[in-house]
Order: C-alpha cells, then structure tokens, then sequence
C-alpha cells in the first residue's frame, strides 16, 4: 500500500490540477463578462468602443497618442488562429487614469482581422523577425536546469529538516523535467526575435502567451536596441571564455551587435530630441 508520502505527493498534485482550473474558469468568466457585446468603430481620429455585461463601458482611444500595439496569441489561440489586440496610448488610456495605459482595441479575433486593425492604427509593413543567436538556446537550457535544480535542492532540504517519511524519489521528481529542457530552450528561442521597419520596431516575446509589440517610438527604439546589445555582447563574452577564441575575426553574435549598435545609433539620430538639438535659431523662432 503507498505510504502518507505518496498521497500526500500525488494528493498535492491533483489539489495544484484543481486550483488551476479553478482560476482558469473565473478569469475566462470575468474576461468575458468584461468584453460582452464588445463593439469597434472609428470616428475620425479616433477609435470608440463599448463593452460589458453587467455594467456598459465606453470609450475612445486617440489614434495621435498611440505609443504601442501589442498583438497576443496564447498557445490555444494560436492553432486556431485567432489573437487580441491591445492600443496603448500616452497621456491617457480609455478605462485608465489620466497618466496613461492600454486598452483591448480587440479581445479576441482572427489573427487577419486583428493585423487589418493594427494596419488602420499604424501603417506598416509585416516584419521579417531576426531570431538571437542559436546559442542563446543553450543559456536558456542552463537556467532551466538550474531552476529545476533549486526546486530539487528545496524538497531535499524541506524533507530532511521536517522529517516527512516517503521514498527520496519524491523529492528527486522535479529532475524528471530536465528531458523536456532542450524542447523549452528551443521552443523559447524560435518565438524570440526582433525587426526593424521604416518607422517602428518589433519585437516577439513568448511560447505560452507569445506577444508581438510594434513601437513606433525612438525612445522606446533606443531602449530596446541597448538591451538587445548587451544580450548580444554577454552571449559573446560567454562563447570567448569557453571556447578560448582569440583571432580578431567577427562572429556571428558579434556582428549581430554590431548591427544593433547602429540601429542604436540610427535610433539616436532620429529621436525628437536630437532633432530639437539640430534645429537652427532661425527654425527655433
């Protein structure tokens, strides 16, 4: 007969099932009372909208004010093609306090109506994503195991202070989950990436709830460029102290960083305060 370990173990797991269902089916009802009768329409520069079952809300979001669009594709929306979309603007958000926020211009829809909307927002062509360098796959693979590894050490030491009976095995679970770290090192990998189009940038984040943002901001441009340079140089750092390279040949994450040292650069040369910085005295009057 298992012992109170393994039903507490196996006990513990059908509780963590449950709970997560639980919290699935109340986010999904409180997602679609707050979307009920959810309806789009543009006036002029703007986009109005109403929605809500028990209590209608309505609102408008400034097509001027945009600052970032952001397309979501969860791993169940994906096979069956469908996304959201949320607008989110400074100044003021619909819905939110005057400083600012975002808004779902569109909870859910096919991905080719939500890129149709996205396009009447802010024109832009559909971005070719350049992925991080292969090898970024292999830091991702270490810190999984790593994560595993501290939950491991967090059972061990939880079993050996308290004293529950049961076979170490049960602790030693977690290790289970380190075949599946080459699948999640890789699946992370393909769904990063960035683009960078005539007037916006792009960046892809995400398996389970994969985000696709479109900026049309050189701030947010610079920003973006530094951290991905510095993801790039520290990948590089790594391949030189394993790999004991010394030749002055560029690789092919060193070019990488230096192309996203010059969209930084170009970045810098397009930002509204450079351009305030070149006007002359006479333009200033």
């Amino acid at each position: 007969m298992p012992g109170f370990a393994e039903v507490a173990f196996v006990g513990g797991l059908m509780l963590l099932a449950l709970l997560a269902v639980g919290v699935w089916s109340i986010s999904a009802a409180v997602t679609f009372a707050r979307y009920y009768d959810f309806r789009l329409t543009r006036v002029g520069d703007e986009l109005r909208y109403e929605r809500g079952l028990l209590q209608r809300y309505d609102g408008s979001i400034p097509l001027s004010k945009v600052q970032m669009l952001t397309l979501r594709e969860s791993a169940l929306m994906r096979p069956f093609g469908y996304a959201s979309l949320a607008v989110e603007t400074a100044g003021y958000g619909p819905g939110q306090a005057p400083s600012g926020g975002s808004e779902a211009a569109i909870p859910l829809a096919t991905r080719d109506r939500v890129l149709r909307l996205a396009n009447e927002v802010e024109t832009f062509d559909p971005p070719e994503f350049s992925r991080p360098p292969k090898r970024a796959r292999t830091r991702y693979a270490v810190r999984y195991v790593l994560a595993l590894a501290g939950v491991t050490a967090l059972l061990l030491g939880l079993r050996a202070v308290v004293g529950i009976p049961g076979e170490q095995y049960l602790a030693l679970a977690p290790l289970a989950l380190v075949l599946l770290v080459p699948v999640a090192a890789h699946l992370k990998w393909a769904n990063r990436g960035y683009a960078r189009g005539e007037d916006h940038v792009f960046t892809r984040n995400g398996f389970w709830n994969r985000t696709t943002k479109v900026v049309p901001d050189a701030e947010e441009l610079r920003e973006f460029v530094a951290a991905k340079l510095q993801e790039s140089l520290a990948i590089r750092a790594e391949g030189d102290r394993s790999g004991g390279r010394t030749t002055g040949q560029p690789s092919a994450d060193s070019t990488n960083a230096e192309r996203v040292d010059s969209e930084s650069e170009s970045a810098e040369r397009t930002s509204p305060e450079s351009r305030d910085s070149e006007r002359t005295p006479d333009e200033e009057e």
